[in-house]
């Protein structure tokens, strides 16, 4: 029964540790700011996580990339559908038009967002992000609970995948300036100006066409990083990169409005948002770290702000976890002989009896074995049923199999059924040559 626990104990400790990278995710966010954090006015806090406006250093990306326990670095994309910046007159980047077809290309529903309420906004995902829908990693495009709402999609739409086309803000290109003059302040009592090099995205308004397979479920995965907009679409990296570069080019219309005084020229799209993706959850505020040490300009944002305490209870609890095994271990060893050594002290008239009957010891622990042996094999069977009713009573153990749980616990149960054995053997041999 203590091995019981042990396992139970164990399967538990790894559904909470799927639970909790699900809900922490692996990722950290993070851009480049326009001037050295330490040369901020006392007390200036930049308050948003998007684009700052600064220019991305290849250098760092690369030296990020190389950082122990990261597995990626890639652009975070965030195409909006509402509310992006673009410098084109007469686009109307307050509202989106989005239609919704079925499987079968019948229209069942259509409606057009406007940034009086917060929109949705479709966002990449990564093969290597803990992301999951119905204990299986994303495959295809999904939605959020929110996004569905708002678009008017319910779960029986999308028992078949739907095909949404929508209007969104798509980057073309950057907006470069250099020397232009910025001033930092704070309660105007610090204030300094600085010469910078600035560079913005261009977004278009572009229509879209992608298909949906499905609804995520909030209690799945949120994704904090949404900055303003409300409700996500959720595309596969390759796939949105794709679409993304199929409209990035330097050949801008003639009715871009360019700054004169800050000799703004167009130069070839480079993103502003990016996330690292960590092996581990335990890796996160290590990796952290190293990011900011790289360069003064880089700004993480992690917002997963219990990771660090999730961490440490998860590792206390596995490791007074261990130590409880270690005791009761011990006290059931103990327990174990006293009680077997009981037994065969009990059995001294059987053995004087089978002595007058000329056996001798040989034979006897032979007779005896085949006793403690009939026990043993009780003791496996009651094991198993104690198991099986466990399962039946949580349904499905803990998402593992079922097959693997029993065929694990029956060798558990053959191994201390084989060690109660040989203790017994020591036991029974002592009580007869005494």
């Amino acid at each position: 029964m203590i091995s019981f626990q042990q396992i139970s104990l164990y399967f538990t400790y790894q559904n909470t540790l799927n639970l909790t990278e699900t809900m922490t995710n692996n990722s950290i966010y993070f851009v480049f700011e326009s001037i050295d954090r330490d040369l901020f006015p006392t007390g200036y806090g930049l308050t948003s996580y998007n684009n700052t406006e600064a220019v991305s250093d290849s250098d760092v990306l690369d030296s990020i990339s190389n950082i122990d326990h990261v597995l990626e670095v890639k652009p975070y994309y965030q195409l909006k559908t509402t509310g992006y910046f673009s410098r084109y007159e007469e686009i109307d980047t307050s509202s989106s038009n989005v239609k919704i077809y079925d499987n079968e290309d019948n229209l069942i529903n259509s409606t057009l967002l406007s940034d009086d309420t917060a929109t949705p906004a479709i966002v990449a995902y990564y093969d290597n992000q803990y992301i999951y829908s119905d204990g299986e990693k994303l495959n295809g495009n999904y939605i959020d609970e929110t996004a569905a709402v708002q678009l008017g999609l319910t779960e029986e739409d999308l028992e078949n995948p739907v095909t949404i086309t929508m209007e969104v803000g798509m980057p073309v290109c950057n907006i470069y300036a250099d020397n232009v003059s910025v001033r930092y302040s704070y309660n105007d009592v610090y204030s300094d100006t600085y010469y910078i090099s600035r560079s913005e995205i261009l977004y278009d308004k572009i229509e879209i066409t992608l298909q949906i397979d499905g609804i995520i479920s909030d209690s799945d995965y949120t994704d904090y990083y949404n900055t303003d907009c409300e409700g996500l679409i959720y595309v596969g990296y390759d796939e949105l990169t794709s679409i993304i570069d199929s409209y990035l080019s330097t050949d801008v219309r003639e009715d871009i409005l360019l700054y004169e005084d800050d000799n703004e020229v167009v130069v070839e799209y480079e993103p502003s948002n990016y996330i690292v993706l960590v092996d581990s959850i335990d890796n996160l505020s290590q990796v952290q770290s190293d990011m900011e040490t790289l360069s003064s300009k880089v700004f993480t944002y992690s917002p997963y702000s219990y990771v660090k305490e999730m961490t440490n209870l998860r590792e206390s609890n596995f490791n007074s976890n261990i130590i409880l095994s270690v005791i009761y271990t011990l006290i059931a060893l103990v327990v174990i002989v006293i009680i077997l050594y009981r037994y065969n002290i009990g059995q001294k008239n059987k053995i004087v009896l089978y002595k007058n009957l000329g056996l001798n010891n040989e034979e006897i622990q032979k007779v005896a074995k085949n006793d403690i042996m009939n026990v043993l094999k009780l003791f496996v069977i009651v094991n198993v049923i104690f198991l099986m009713i466990e399962m039946v009573y949580n349904g499905e153990f803990y998402g593992y199999s079922q097959i693997l749980i029993t065929t694990l616990f029956v060798m558990i149960s053959v191994i201390i059924a084989f060690i109660i054995h040989s203790i017994n053997k020591l036991i029974l041999r002592r009580v007869l040559y005494d």
